[in-house]
């Protein structure tokens, strides 16, 4: 029997535990689905990006078998006229690859990459919080650079799909065109019930469509040795996960985050929510950086709660399998960082999540699909005393809390595995 050819379009780099996460997450899920599938994984970097040598480095630890590309459409970025060269080497690229699809086959013959594109039998956009069009968030280089690949795919005959999506509103003319090119994909998995909504409102959807769990979740579980071994950290705690930045990606979002203000916050609503929660559960805290931009106000936060008595220290990891193993041992993990909250649900441990209007709904669209609505709060409306009330709450009802999610994860993910099964047989 000839195995599948998939390509999974992009791996979102390393420097950032939750995108590395995806890309893992995302192999193992078509691992789970076609276990000798051919992969080929194309990186959002060029090929003499560092991130991207560092990226490849580490999905070849993860799955020796992978093949691995640079993205064909980004040169080199080492200099003044390596980004001039790149930018016109990726527009010239992309318009000859949509204008006349024949001719860029002869001419990128020799990019793996571009072969990728055109010889696959599936072509998967990596699961994300990638697509939106709307009033405060809108990067038409961004989206067009996402759609690109599999737009190409598709005009070759192949299949596309697209792994599990955070997707917001999706508005006016250029919305609404890549709503459409969503909606032609073969199959669409969203990460969130809102995503789904979204995309309906924008275009009529003709794929098969499915709400799935997020791709972290299908990543194996870590025995707590792995953490153990690299980590040091008390045998019960609190976890504690901080963001005090916008999104990440230049261009997505029209405001610029007040950090300052946004650090302020974290620091006087933990410290006096950690309080509360110290009088009925005098456990450690740990602050885990696992995104590298959090570190400062991380380490602000604990020396903040040193100074008020606490047993609070730092812990700085980029693994996603040894942070996996890590939140196994925590009591609680207390999130402002979705795929921390992942992380800790794959090893049954379950989140108090803050979450803010301006990143989106992902983590109440989950929190709500997990039926924990009551512990996930607006960071920006919420105060102390009820970040407080539901953390005790949730150290109380733990094993309850747990158990639940540990079954309708289970059960989630059985019927992912099994509609991603029927449509990369078909």
């Amino acid at each position: 029997m000839t195995k599948k050819r998939i390509s999974i379009f992009y791996a979102w780099g390393s420097t950032n535990a939750g995108d590395h996460a995806l890309t893992l997450g995302a192999i193992s899920l078509v691992r789970q689905v076609c276990e000798d599938a051919e992969i080929t994984v194309v990186t959002r970097y060029g090929t003499d990006e560092e991130e991207h040598i560092t990226t490849t480095q580490k999905l070849r630890e993860f799955d020796s078998e992978l093949t691995i590309c640079p993205n064909p459409f980004r040169g080199s970025s080492q200099s003044s006229i390596g980004k001039l060269r790149r930018i016109f080497s990726g527009a010239t690229q992309s318009a000859l690859s949509l204008i006349a699809p024949s001719v860029s086959r002869f001419v990128f013959k020799n990019s793996p990459a571009y072969q990728a594109m055109i010889h696959c039998d599936w072509a998967l956009q990596n699961g994300g919080n990638l697509y939106y069009w709307n009033s405060s968030r809108k990067a038409i280089s961004r989206l067009a650079a996402f759609a690109l690949p599999l737009r190409i795919a598709k005009s070759a005959g192949n299949k596309v799909g697209f792994l599990p999506q955070t997707i917001g509103s999706l508005e006016g003319t250029i919305g609404n065109w890549f709503a459409k090119f969503i909606a032609s994909a073969d199959f669409v998995l969203f990460r969130d019930s809102s995503s789904k909504k979204n995309l309906s409102n924008a275009s009529s959807c003709t794929s098969k469509t499915m709400t799935v769990p997020d791709l972290v979740y299908f990543m194996p579980a870590q025995p707590p040795e792995l953490a153990t071994s690299s980590l040091e950290f008390p045998a019960e705690f609190i976890a504690i996960t901080l963001r005090d930045e916008s999104l990440g990606d230049y261009g997505v979002a029209d405001y610029e985050e007040d950090r300052a203000a946004t650090r302020k916050r974290i620091l006087e609503l933990f410290l006096a929510a950690l309080t509360i929660v110290k009088r009925d559960f005098d456990l450690p805290i740990v602050i885990v950086i696992q995104v590298m931009r959090d570190a400062e106000v991380s380490h602000l936060l604990a020396d903040l709660l040193v100074e008020h008595g606490f047993s609070a220290t730092v812990v700085e990891c980029y693994d996603p399998l040894t942070l996996i193993s890590f939140y196994a041992s925590a009591k609680i993990l207390i999130a402002q960082r979705l795929h921390s909250q992942i992380f800790a649900l794959n090893s049954g441990t379950p989140s108090v999540a803050l979450w803010r209007q301006r990143l989106g709904t992902k983590i109440p669209s989950m929190m709500s699909d997990l039926e924990c609505s009551d512990y996930c709060l607006d960071f920006d409306k919420t105060d102390a005393e009820s970040v407080g009330r539901a953390t005790c709450d949730l150290l109380k009802n733990l094993e309850n809390v747990s158990e639940r999610c540990k079954s309708l994860l289970s059960q989630r993910k059985q019927e992912t595995i099994e509609f991603l099964r029927t449509q990369l047989d078909e």
